[in-house]
């Protein structure tokens, strides 16, 4: 009977003991890695690649995910942001780019425009540009207050040389002139001295006219005519035919005005 009671206890401690190695044989597998457990695939886009970091820290759970999110639109265009028509949208530059003129805007409007004539500052030409002006500039976009009139500068004293056909004449005249202004601009008056007086206009362009009108010098009752043309600011000529004195006179003149 006590063989018995000693067998089963001796059946106890074993199983016990196996128990217990098995429990202790458990923990030591639970807490080894156990390194043939599938890896947690993730993936990110690269240069448009898809590529798995391998610690699953990437950002798309599946490759197609990935590839759907990663895969680029090729746009084509313009990428310099200085250009006129730059496209932040753009991929890949396709030598498309259009700038704005030196001195304007993409809009082609001038950059700088301080009169705002539409002239940029920088293209601007300084001269007289009023068409009224003897010495208009067509090529002249910004007045710079240089504008004279044929009038004004014809109302002066002259120095006058003359060139006549006849004997006359030449000697009579004198060798200084006064103009001055008529009744209407544009109308002047010749002062020869000595109380000769020949009436005259000038245009714009400097022309100057002599119309047909009688004067008298010396003891001489003369007709009078002529064309001419105020050359510069400085210089003049006319072509005056002068005839009567009974038939005895008929020279031509040319005077040469300077100041």
């Amino acid at each position: 009977m006590n063989s018995n009671k000693l067998v089963i206890k001796i059946i106890v401690i074993i199983l016990f003991s196996v128990t217990l190695f098995n429990s202790c044989k458990k923990d030591e597998i639970s807490e080894t890695p156990n390194t043939q457990l599938p890896r947690n695939e993730t993936w990110n886009c690269l240069n448009n690649s898809c590529i798995d970091p391998g610690d699953g820290t990437g950002i798309y759970s599946t490759e197609s995910e990935c590839n759907n999110n990663c895969a680029q639109t090729i746009i084509l265009g313009c990428m310099d942001t200085l250009a006129c028509n730059y496209d932040i949208t753009v991929t890949q530059d396709n030598g498309s780019c259009i700038y704005a003129e030196l001195y304007y805007d993409c809009s082609n409007n001038c950059i700088n425009d301080f009169d705002n004539d539409g002239i940029c500052d920088e293209l601007e030409i300084p001269g007289c540009n009023d068409t009224l002006a003897f010495n208009f500039d067509s090529m002249a976009t910004d007045n710079d207050g240089s504008c004279e009139y044929a009038f004004e500068i014809m109302v002066n004293t002259w120095n006058m040389s003359s060139d006549c056909d006849g004997m006359i004449i030449g000697t009579i005249l004198p060798s200084e002139i006064t103009v001055s202004q008529g009744l209407n601009y544009g109308d002047l008056i010749l002062d020869l001295g000595v109380g000769v007086i020949i009436n005259g206009q000038v245009d714009n362009l400097g022309n100057i006219t002599i119309p047909n009108q009688s004067i008298g010098i010396d003891q001489f009752s003369l007709d009078v005519i002529g064309l001419g043309q105020l050359n510069s600011t400085t210089f003049a000529t006319v072509n005056i035919s002068f005839s009567g004195g009974f038939g005895f006179i008929s020279e031509s003149c040319i005077l040469t005005l300077t100041l």
